[in-house]
C-alpha cells in the first residue's frame, strides 16, 4: 500500500512541474488492421506513436488517473500531462519494471515528423 502511495504522490509532483503536450502537438489515429487508437506525439527526435487502447487494456481502469484527470470517460477525461519528462521516467520505469514496451531512445522516436 505504501508503494501505491508513494507511487502516486511521485505523479503528482510530475504533474504540477512543466506543462504537457497541448492539442495541436499530437493527432489521434486508428490502426486499420487492429482497430486501436493511437496517438502520434510530435517531438524534435521523431515523433511517438502512443497505443492508447493496448495501454487501457493492460493498466485498467484504476490506473487511468495518472495520464486522466478522471477514471470514467467523459468530455472532462482529459491528459492531466504527458511530456518529455514523463515518458522518459514514469512509462520507461513502468516498461522496464513489466520488461515490456520500449526503453531506448529509437525504440519511440521513430515515426516521421
Amino acid at each position: 500500500m505504501q508503494h501505491k502511495y508513494c507511487f502516486m504522490l511521485f505523479l503528482a509532483i510530475l504533474c504540477s512541474t512543466a506543462p504537457s503536450w497541448s492539442q495541436d502537438e499530437y493527432t489521434i489515429h486508428i490502426d486499420p488492421a487492429t482497430k486501436n487508437r493511437y496517438f502520434i506525439f510530435n517531438s524534435s527526435k521523431g515523433n511517438i506513436r502512443f497505443n492508447h487502447d493496448l495501454h487501457q487494456a493492460e493498466m485498467k481502469a484504476e490506473f487511468c488517473i495518472p495520464c486522466h484527470r478522471t477514471k470514467t470517460p467523459t468530455k472532462a477525461h482529459t491528459m492531466t500531462r504527458f511530456d518529455e519528462r514523463v515518458a522518459h521516467h514514469f512509462c520507461r520505469g513502468c516498461h522496464r519494471e513489466k520488461d515490456r514496451g520500449p526503453v531506448e531512445c529509437h525504440e519511440c522516436h521513430k515515426e516521421q515528423k
